[in-house]
Parts: C-alpha cells; structure tokens; sequence
C-alpha cells in the first residue's frame, strides 16, 4: 500500500513537472516568435532608397527621379519618371513614392539646385572698321545661359578708332552665380582707302590741255534717332570728292542707305503689345491662308488638324517682330531668355511642351509654308513640328520689317 502511494504521488510530481515543461517551451515559442516579428518590423522600418552620391543639379536640367536614384534599388518605385521642376536655385524637397507590401509609402529627400555652367558668347573672332568710323563691338554678339537670365556682355581692353592699329580685346561675360566667360577677339582699325582715278583731255577757253584729278569716297554717318522700342534709325552718306592738279576740291553726294542698330532694343512684350495686336487685325487673311495650308498638308498625312489659338497668335506676333528687328532665328530672345517668356510676359497661361518655327520672305502664304518644311527630310526639328503628332495647337503670327515679312508660329501640346 505504502510502495501504491509513493507510485501515486511520483506519478503527480512527473506530471507537473512535464506541464511546467511545456508552459516553460510554450512561452519561450511565443517570445521567440515575437522577437523574429520585432525583427521583421524593424527591417521593414529601416528600409532606405539608395540614392545617388551627388545630388546637386543644374538648373534648367531635364531631370526625372530615375535619374537621382541608383539602379540597385530592389523596390517597386512609382513616381520613377516624374519631372522635377529645376527652374530656381538652391535646396529642394523631393519624395519617391515605393510599394512595400501593396502600401503606397513615401521617401522624403532633398537636392541642390546649382548653376555651375558659365554662359556661352556668340561673337566674331575679328572685326573691322576703318580710321574715324565707330562701329558698335557688340551689335552682332549673343550671350546665352542655362540659367535664362539676360546675359549682360562688356568688352575689356584699350582701343581707339581714330588711330590705325590692331588691338586685342576680350568679350566678358557673367551670370548671376559667378560663372565667368571670356572670349578672345580682334578689332581690326584700318586706314582709309581712297579711289584714284585720273580723267584727261579738259578743255578750258577752247584750249585743248591735260590736267590730272583724283577721285576718293568718303562716308559720314547722319540723322541718328531711336526708331522704335530702342531700336535706332541712322543713315550712311557716300560723298564723292574729286581734287583737280590745281589743289580745287569738288565734294557731291553719291548715295544715303539706311541702317538699324537694334543693341538697344527694348524686347519689352507689353511694350511691343499694341504692335502686335495691330499686325494679327492687317494680316488676319494671311494667317488664316497659312493656318488652312499646314492643316490640309496635316490631312493628306492622315494628321488630326491643328486649333488657331489667339493666346498663342499674340505671342507669336511679337516673337516674329523680335525675329525680324534682330533678323535672327534664335530660339532665344534678344535678352537672352527663351522664346516661351513671351507669353509670360503677357501673363499667358502656357504648358511645358512647345516649340517655335520662324521664316522670312514675301506673302505667298505657299511659299512661306515651303521654306517652313524645306528641310524636314535632313531632320530639322523646327521644321517637323508642321507635322507633330504632340502638339494640339498653334499661334501664327507675322511682322514687317524693313520691306520683309517674318513669320513665326508657336506650337502647344
């Protein structure tokens, strides 16, 4: 009986000492299997977007998140082809946007928007004039910038156009971070030439004699005036001047011819805005002629047809007097910004995509439409916007100047 209980009470000690056991294994399972959730939690809340080293970008850079980002990134990213406004400098936020687990989340980080590039100077490497007559050293010279600002060019270095010589100069150019250009030139002053001719067989008092005369040009410039939103007006005189062996001087005009310097043309849109309505009224058939001749070429190569928009036609108007006061077919301005400020000067609300086309010649609207296609089969991208599928509408807008036409159209997506 006695060896019966002491069984029994072994037998209770056994089992609860096994209970305790699995309680003890239990609880350790539970703690464990938390401490691996723990650890999946904070992995899940360490994950980190590998970005770039350098994150500094130009401004006025086309630029995608895609670019920021390494290619060693093992997350489904969303915004992976977003566009990043570039316009202003200095520190900017961004956010990529990445599954994890089918939750939208976001990656909050920041980039510098830097000006590093320094501008370009379009210029000639020598000029010429000679003795006594003043030429303007930057009429023909461009300064442009990634930054689109209005590049400010000076000339540095000693000259005089009152004496003969070579002089070296330089163009210098600076942008609003510092960024320095400078470009070498040469200014070329030139002694006057003079035309000789000698004439014989002057008959004075019936008397049969010889007397030798020279003959020499010389031009003056007169009558300088502003023309127009800065533009001035001056006029060239040709003087012919004969000196007879007796030392008498006979001086006559020859010819007058009109120049325009436009170095200190005003480019100013609300300026030059009454202008430019006025030439959309006088050459309303004209641009409704070339409006009509680029959408029926658009149908014959199975294009959807173009919208005239009147927004688009008044920035046009005036980029086409730019064009034709400048007589140049730069997409930039004559102040250096491009061509699309024009409507923000006008306070024209505009989107991201468009492009500009210009032409110059008479008003035969098919022949204006034939020097803007000529050359689309060498790949001119001016040219092809004609026949843009992106683009949904244009402006049309035309300017006379100097007894020629420019034309210029702006397209929109």
């Amino acid at each position: 009986m006695k060896e019966k209980m002491i069984k029994i009470i072994s037998g209770i000690i056994l089992g609860v000492l096994g209970l305790t056991t699995v309680v003890v294994l239990g609880v350790n399972l539970f703690n464990n299997s938390k401490d691996k959730q723990k650890v999946e939690d904070n992995k899940q809340e360490k994950i980190v977007i590998k970005l770039k080293e350098n994150l500094n970008v130009e401004i006025n850079s086309e630029v995608k998140i895609t670019d920021l980002l390494e290619e060693n990134n093992d997350i489904e990213i969303i915004n992976i082809d977003d566009k990043i406004d570039t316009t202003s400098l200095g520190e900017k936020e961004l956010i990529v946007k990445y599954l994890e687990n089918e939750e939208e989340k976001e990656y909050p980080f920041k980039i510098n928007i830097v000006d590093t590039t320094k501008p370009i100077i379009e210029f000639s490497k020598e000029l010429s004039t000679t003795v006594g007559t003043k030429i303007n050293l930057l009429k023909k010279v461009k300064a442009s910038d990634n930054s689109k600002e209005k590049i400010e060019v000076i000339v540095e270095g000693e000259y005089d156009f009152n004496k003969e010589g070579t002089y070296k100069l330089k163009y210098v150019a600076n942008d609003s971070s510092n960024n320095k250009t400078e470009e070498n030139f040469t200014l070329k002053v030139n002694k006057k030439k003079t035309t000789n001719t000698t004439n014989k067989n002057t008959t004075t008092n019936n008397n049969s004699t010889t007397t030798d005369t020279a003959t020499k040009y010389e031009e003056e410039e007169i009558d300088r005036k502003e023309y127009k939103y800065g533009i001035e007006q001056y006029t060239i005189v040709k003087y012919k001047i004969t000196t007879r062996k007796d030392g008498t001087e006979e001086k006559i005009e020859d010819s007058r011819q009109t120049y325009y310097d436009p170095s200190k043309f005003r480019d100013d849109a609300k300026e030059m805005r009454s202008e430019a309505s006025s030439n959309l009224t006088t050459y309303k058939q004209e641009i409704n002629q070339l409006f009509n001749i680029i959408n029926e070429n658009r149908k014959a190569n199975s294009l959807y047809e173009y919208k005239l928009d009147n927004s688009l036609s008044l920035g046009a108007s005036i980029r086409a007097m730019e064009v034709g006061y400048m007589n140049d077919y730069n997409h930039d301005r004559p102040n250096g910004k491009y061509y699309t400020t024009v409507l923000d000067d006008l306070g024209i609300e505009h989107g991201s995509v468009m492009s500009e086309s210009s032409s110059r010649g008479g008003k035969d609207m098919q022949q204006v439409y034939k020097s803007l296609v000529f050359y689309c089969d060498y790949g001119d991208v001016d040219c092809q916007n004609i026949f843009n599928e992106k683009f949904t509408k244009i402006g049309i807008g035309i300017s006379k100047f100097n007894n020629e036409y420019f034309y210029s159209i702006l397209f929109e997506k």
